[in-house]
C-alpha cells in the first residue's frame, strides 16, 4: 500500500529538507516580484506528468490551476490523511484562510501531520471538526498544539466529536484562546467516547460569549453536574443554548438550575432551552429568577419542554405562572410553543405583554 504519492516524492527528496514556498523579493533590479501566485506556479511546476499522477496529485493540481478550484477544506483534510506535510504547509503557509473544516477519519499520523505542518501563525477565525473525529489523549494533545496557533479563533465547532479519555487525557491543558467567542457543540454517541473532556478544558482555558450544547446521550448526568458548575466562571457569556436528550426524569436539565436562578447569574441576552425536559416547579423558579436577574434578556426559547406533563393533568398545568415574563423589558422574541399550556393561561400572558408594552 502506498502511503505517500508521487508529488510528495518529488517535492521532497531524500536527501534535502522541503522549505514552504514564499514570495521572495528580487535578487537584483532586472528581476520582476513574485506575485501572490507565484508559489502556486511553482509548486505546479513539481507535480509528475499527467499519466503518472494518483488521485491526491490530481487533486492539487486542480486546486492549484483550475478556476473552480476544490475547497480549501477538502484539500487540507486530504494532506493530513496522506501524511503530506511538505504540501500542507506550503498551503498553510500561503494561503489566507478563514474559515477550516476538518472531517474524520483522523489517525494519529494525521494529526501529527497537521501540528507539524502548522505555521507559527494562522488567522483562522472558524474551525469545525466534525464526522467521525475521534481523540485520544495523542490526539488531543496534537490538536491543542494546531489551536495554540489559531490566535484569530473565534469559533470552534464539535460536531459529533467523540473522545476516548483515559488516564493521560486528563493531564492534558487546553492552550487559552483569548478571541475564541462561540462554541457549539452537537451530535449524539455512547457517553463513554462523548465529548465532555474536551468541552471540559476548553471551558477550563477560554471565556467564551456564546455557548450551544445540542446533544443526546453523549453528556451523563454527571457530567452536565459538572458542566454546569463551569459556567459560573464564564463571565463573558450572553448567550445559552441547551437541548438535552428527553428522558424519563428531567435531572439533566436540573443541574443547570443553579446558573440560571442564582442571585447573581450572568447576565444573558439569548436563552434557547427548546427541548429540554423541565418539572413544572422548576419552570415556575426560571421564570420567575429570569424576570428578577436577566434584565438584559433579549430572545427567551422554551417550547417543547413538557413542562405541562400529560395535558390530562389540569392540576399540574393550572399551576404554571406565566405572567413574570411580561417583567423581562427587553424581551422580543418569546417561543413558549408545544408545552400543551391552557388557553386561559396565555391569554393572561398575551394580555400583560401588552400592556408591559412588549407586545404591539
Amino acid at each position: 500500500m502506498r502511503l505517500f504519492s508521487s508529488l510528495q516524492k518529488r517535492i521532497t527528496p531524500a536527501q534535502q529538507q522541503y522549505t514552504p514556498l514564499v514570495n521572495e523579493e528580487p535578487t537584483d533590479s532586472n528581476e520582476e516580484p513574485t506575485d501572490s501566485g507565484a508559489w502556486k506556479a511553482r509548486l505546479a511546476g513539481q507535480l509528475p506528468p499527467l499519466h503518472d499522477r494518483s488521485p491526491f496529485d490530481q487533486l492539487i493540481s486542480d486546486y492549484l490551476t483550475e478556476d473552480e478550484k476544490p475547497d480549501v477544506s477538502l484539500v487540507v483534510c486530504e494532506c493530513i490523511k496522506h501524511g503530506n506535510v511538505d504540501v500542507l504547509a506550503c498551503i498553510l503557509a500561503n494561503e489566507d484562510i478563514r474559515t477550516l473544516c476538518i472531517e474524520g477519519p483522523v489517525d494519529g499520523r494525521g494529526w501529527k501531520t497537521l501540528a507539524k505542518a502548522m505555521p507559527d501563525s494562522l488567522l483562522v477565525a472558524e474551525l469545525q471538526l466534525s464526522q467521525k473525529v475521534i481523540l485520544d489523549a495523542g490526539k488531543c494533545e496534537d490538536l491543542f498544539r494546531v489551536l495554540s496557533r489559531m490566535p484569530a479563533l473565534e469559533n470552534l465547532s464539535l460536531r459529533s466529536v467523540k473522545v476516548k479519555r483515559g488516564f493521560l487525557f486528563d493531564q492534558l491543558r487546553c492552550p487559552a484562546l483569548p478571541m475564541l467567542a462561540k462554541l457549539q457543540i452537537s451530535g449524539s454517541s455512547n457517553p463513554k467516547v462523548g465529548v465532555y473532556p474536551l468541552v471540559r478544558e476548553i471551558l477550563k482555558a477560554c471565556q467564551v460569549q456564546s455557548l450551544s450544547i445540542d446533544v443526546s446521550g453523549a453528556i451523563t448526568a454527571r457530567q452536565h453536574s459538572k458542566l454546569a458548575g463551569l459556567l459560573h466562571k464564564q463571565n463573558r457569556m450572553s448567550s445559552l443554548r441547551l437541548r438535552i436528550e428527553r428522558r424519563a426524569t428531567p435531572e439533566e436539565f436540573e443541574c443547570y438550575m443553579p446558573f440560571l436562578c442564582g442571585k447573581t447569574p450572568t447576565p444573558l441576552v439569548e436563552l434557547d432551552l427548546t427541548g429540554c425536559c423541565v418539572q413544572v416547579g422548576n419552570f415556575n423558579k426560571l421564570i420567575e429568577a429570569l424576570s428578577s436577574n436577566q434584565p438584559a434578556l433579549e430572545s427567551l426559547l422554551i417550547g417543547a419542554c413538557s413542562v405541562a406533563g400529560d395535558p390530562n393533568y389540569r392540576e399540574i398545568v393550572n399551576i404554571i405562572d406565566l405572567l413574570p415574563l411580561a417583567r423581562v423589558k427587553r424581551l422580543q422574541h418569546l417561543d413558549l410553543s408545544s408545552n400543551h399550556l391552557p388557553k386561559g393561561k396565555m391569554v393572561a400572558l398575551l394580555k400583560a405583554l401588552k400592556e408591559a408594552k412588549l407586545l404591539s
